[in-house]
């Protein structure tokens, strides 16, 4: 419903509303193209005004959808069965093709509309008679399905029409509420009462190749990744792609499908930590991509620079080391007087050390001096 609020008051009596008063919204879902079209399912059930030991009842559960982005909202439930809507997944490619999930028994629980609710058509056939509490799009493959249930999760590489089991990790019978794909490409579902599980997606091909194994290791002053594949056929190519924090992604290299079975690259000029995928793309441009592959250059050396030089009552050095070790930091002035000294234990990896208290210190040309190991490094900095 919209409420009217009114400066320091509590909310006035609502005017405008998605069905009806005393009807509440249980799950929404947005276009992901066009924010003005958005469906929101409906339950006929809310507790009295004021008093809690009494609820409203409105009819039966609803599905609506509105394309201005307010009211008015229009049923497109048709021939869903009458249970609780409980999640809606709107197609990337077209957002008038939507999948609910349904919870109560005795009814299929999944459904597809591919005309934005005019029609519906079953998807459950296969699937346990639970509550289906989440129903989830491949942003990549669109053609991939999760769906989350009371007894935990199932994925369909065809749209709906085959489901197979997901649960490898899970507890027995784990009720899953919420299912989502974070930016490493890892399947996240929330349960509830025993917590948050992450997965691999589900890498079951569509394409006309299967990737048997994707690995890389670290060698001196370069990364050596390496792919093996079955079955390509009819196939366009191989894009590596790299990222320094495992979010953004780049393309690196390229490799057209020449019909082998093991393909590999060598980076060069790898990142001190570096994130590795491979996009597999198919002659009429669908993709899907590998897990990710993580590989630290052990025999790398270490880096630090000064964050903010000339500096003022704050010197911040920045560092990156191959391994855990002992930092020494020392600064002098021109005339080699040692002005400051600082220890620190550091992790392997990138990190970032504040000194302090440099507010009485002259203005002028200082040198830090910096021993990790067995390196020693100088770097020029000025006080303001």
């Amino acid at each position: 419903t919209n409420n009217s609020l009114g400066s320091g008051t509590p909310a006035t009596t609502p005017n405008n509303f998605i069905e009806q008063r005393h009807k509440t919204a249980l799950a929404m879902a947005v276009s992901p193209t066009n924010p003005n079209k958005v469906y929101i399912s409906t339950s006929p059930y809310a507790q009295y005004d004021n008093d809690v030991n009494d609820i409203y009842v409105n009819g039966t559960p609803n599905l609506l959808r509105t394309t201005t982005g307010g009211t008015p909202f229009t049923s497109i439930k048709g021939s869903l069965p009458d249970r609780f809507v409980m999640d809606i997944a709107v197609s990337r490619n077209n957002d008038d093709s939507v999948y609910v999930v349904l919870g109560g028994f005795g009814t299929s629980h999944v459904y597809l509309t591919p005309d934005g609710g005019a029609t519906w058509l079953s998807r459950g056939a296969g699937l346990p008679d639970v509550p289906f509490n989440a129903i989830l799009i491949d942003p990549v493959n669109q053609g991939t399905i999760y769906a989350g249930s009371d007894f935990g999760v199932y994925v369909s590489p065809d749209r709906g029409i085959t489901w197979y089991d997901y649960n490898t990790g899970f507890y027995d019978a784990t009720l899953v509420m919420d299912l989502q794909i974070d930016a490493n490409n890892k399947l996240i579902a929330a349960t509830h009462g025993k917590g948050v599980f992450r997965s691999d997606l589900f890498t079951h091909s569509t394409l006309p190749v299967t990737l048997r194994e994707f690995t890389g290791v670290a060698l001196q002053g370069q990364n050596q990744l390496q792919w093996l594949v079955e079955q390509e056929q009819d196939f366009s190519r191989y894009e590596l792609e790299r990222s320094e924090d495992g979010s953004a992604f780049s393309r690196i290299y390229t490799a057209m499908a020449q019909g082998r079975s093991s393909y590999s690259y060598i980076d060069t000029k790898p990142l001190f930590e570096g994130y590795y995928r491979l996009k597999m793309i198919d002659i009429d441009g669908a993709s899907r991509y590998s897990s990710i592959v993580f590989i630290r250059q052990l025999q790398a050396r270490s880096n630090f620079s000064v964050l903010g030089n000339p500096f003022s009552n704050t010197l911040v050095v920045k560092f990156r080391i191959p391994r855990d070790g002992r930092i020494a930091l020392q600064l002098y002035d021109m005339s080699g007087a040692l002005v400051r000294r600082e220890e620190l234990s550091a992790t392997g990896g990138a990190g970032i050390y504040t000194i302090y208290g440099f507010d009485r210190l002259n203005a002028g040309s200082y040198v830090l001096k910096i021993n990790y190991g067995t390196e020693n490094h100088s770097i020029k900095v000025q006080k303001k």
